[in-house]
């Protein structure tokens, strides 16, 4: 599926830039999860009983 970026009424196709391992892929959707799914990581786990 291609992407596209639209800039001063332009539109550019993006690059594609494949990862050489899962784990950079792993890495950049930690780094982005709020951005990309609206979604906070929560620095520790509370126990409910």
């Amino acid at each position: 599926m291609e992407l596209f970026n639209l800039k001063n009424d332009k539109i550019e196709e993006v690059e594609l830039k494949p990862f050489k391992q899962e784990r950079e892929i792993q890495s950049l959707i930690e780094k982005n999860t709020e951005i990309l799914f609206n979604l906070e990581f929560i620095a520790s786990v509370y126990v409910v009983k």
